[in-house]
């Protein structure tokens, strides 16, 4: 939050418990701004729906583009917490499931190579050097 919005609206506070719950609601909100960009650049990642995501934590965080989210509440942040998690959780399984079909993909490779290279001497060579051993090591 910019200090120039910041403060104006520190300077309205008119006794401490004001102050404190100022903090404490700018702080909270702070926290769900972070969150929720998390889930954002995650749902833009793996292509999934951002508004079903977020609404799935709480109904008024899909409409984010209207303002401040309604809900603040413990329930909501570790609902939104639980979710940055399981977004992770979902990310690093489909890396996983990539590199194991990258290692598959390799690993065909070397085979079809192998295989192939085993074809060319046991029948190309002779067919072009019928004079030379072509037995393998």
């Amino acid at each position: 939050m910019s200090f120039k919005i910041f403060f104006p609206r520190l300077l309205s506070c008119h006794s401490y418990i004001d102050c404190f719950n100022f903090f404490f609601q700018e702080c909270r909100l702070q926290k769900i701004d972070i969150q929720t960009n998390s889930i954002q650049e995650m749902c833009n990642i793996m292509s999934i729906d951002l508004k079903k995501a977020l609404k799935d934590v709480h109904p008024s965080y899909a409409e984010l583009g209207r303002g401040k989210p309604m809900s603040i509440s413990n329930d909501s942040l570790d609902r939104l917490s639980e979710k940055v998690h399981a977004l992770n959780h979902e990310k690093k399984q489909r890396l996983w499931k990539v590199r194991i079909s990258f290692k598959l993909v390799i690993s065909l490779k070397h085979r079809s190579a192998y295989i192939l290279l085993k074809y060319v001497q046991s029948h190309v060579f002779p067919i072009f050097f019928p004079d030379v051993n072509h037995s393998s090591h």
